[in-house]
Formats: structure tokens, C-alpha cells, sequence
């Protein structure tokens, strides 16, 4: 199986190695793609000297546009399917076995997300809360149980890549593939990964964001 991880960074310095070197354990370096989204720190040195795969993008375009990159540089590489995780180490590299694991037995599954949804979850109030509502709302426009529609960390196999195009550059793309997947009929699993959260702030806007949402969704409808 041709498996790549992408990677967006933006001023990960502090954790991009780290990251890189949980991931060459499962794959080869040069089929892990960092997209350094316009980084200002020494991420895209750090990246370059680890030995993965680097797009670099001149000034911060956003996730949803790094993912772009990523998945087009994959399909351009051959992919079977990629898995894409965080920078920051929000995201254990070592549970791609366990996504790799399901795909085996669940091959009709367009994307498996990583849900965060268990007892005892660490995940602040707030994003529990905003998760919550996202996910019940794109479960229902699905038809799909959709346990955790915030998390990045899933697998998507070639042919949600070539099938589906996104236009949000933003976080709000990783909604949009979900939608847009659904509606092109692909089935969308998940698998349990732990919930990890370090002292960084976040980046995201939870009233900008919620708007955000609404509007996607409610265009969703028109597609």
C-alpha cells in the first residue's frame, strides 16, 4: 500500500521533528509531506534536514489550503490513501497502525476519522461542547454517524482525493471534505485516538468559526 502522511505546519519548530520521527516508523520519510503554510521559525530547515517531503507555501494561505497541497502531491506520487495529523503532537503517530488496521478490514470506507469520543476525555469544555453540536449536525446532513468531525487526524483513500474538491482554506475544509465525501457517497468510519492538548494557544475563533460553520452548512445544501 503507497501511504502518505501530510502534515500542515505554521511555526511548529518546537515539535515537527518529533512529529516526523514518530511517523518513519510506519512509512518512509519521503512519503511523509510537510507543508510548511508560510512558517516565520526554522520549521522548514527542521523538516528539510529530517529527510520528509517539504511544500513550502510563501505566506500563511491556511490548513484547508495546505491540505490541498498535500493531497495533490500525494496523488501526484501515487497514492493509495493518506493520512493526514497535526504538527503540534496533538496527534500520536503511532496510532496510524490502528487506522491502517481498520482499512484493512473496512476497505468500503471512503475515510476513517480519529474520534476523540471516549469517558473521561481531556478535551476543554468549550471544544467539547462546539464538537458536539458539529458533529450531531453533519451526522444528520450525512445520514453517518459522525462521532468527532473537528479531529484532523483520519485516513482518506485516493479516491475521496480525486473525487472531492475543496474550496475552504481554512479549518472549515476539514468540514467541507466530510460533507462533500458523504455526498459523493463515500462511507466515513472512525477509530479511537486518544485526546491530547498541549499549553499552545489555539488558533481558532469559536464565534468566527461557528458562523463559519452555519454558512457551510447551510450551502452544503445546494451542492
Amino acid at each position: 500500500m503507497n501511504l502518505f502522511v501530510i502534515i500542515p505546519a505554521y511555526n511548529a519548530e518546537s515539535t515537527i521533528a518529533r512529529v516526523i520521527h514518530g511517523c518513519v516508523s510506519f512509512i518512509p520519510r519521503e512519503n511523509i509531506i510537510v507543508i510548511d503554510d508560510g512558517s516565520t521559525d526554522k520549521t522548514r530547515s527542521l523538516v528539510e534536514q529530517s529527510g520528509a517531503t517539504i511544500i513550502v507555501h510563501d505566506k500563511n494561505r491556511g490548513k484547508g489550503a495546505a491540505l490541498r497541497s498535500g493531497f495533490s502531491a500525494a496523488l501526484k506520487y501515487d497514492c493509495d490513501a493518506v493520512i493526514t495529523l497535526d504538527a503540534d503532537l496533538q496527534h500520536d503517530p503511532t496510532y496510524i497502525v490502528k487506522f491502517l488496521d481498520l482499512h484493512k478490514k473496512q476497505e468500503d470506507w471512503g475515510i476513517i476519522i480519529g474520534s476523540r469520543w471516549r469517558s473521561g476525555t481531556k478535551m476543554p469544555l468549550d471544544r467539547r461542547l462546539s464538537n458536539r453540536i458539529t458533529s450531531f449536525l453533519i451526522s444528520i446532513r450525512t445520514g453517518q454517524k459522525i462521532p468527532d468531525s473537528q479531529s484532523g487526524y483520519r485516513l482518506l483513500k485516493r479516491e475521496v482525493l480525486e473525487k472531492v474538491t475543496t474550496t475552504e482554506d481554512r479549518f472549515m475544509a476539514e468540514t467541507e471534505i466530510l460533507l462533500k465525501a458523504s455526498s459523493c457517497g463515500f462511507s466515513i468510519g472512525s477509530v479511537y485516538i486518544p485526546t491530547i492538548y498541549n499549553e499552545e494557544a489555539s488558533n481558532i475563533n469559536r464565534f468566527s468559526d461557528t458562523l463559519k460553520f452555519v454558512s457551510l452548512y447551510l450551502r452544503s445544501f445546494f451542492w
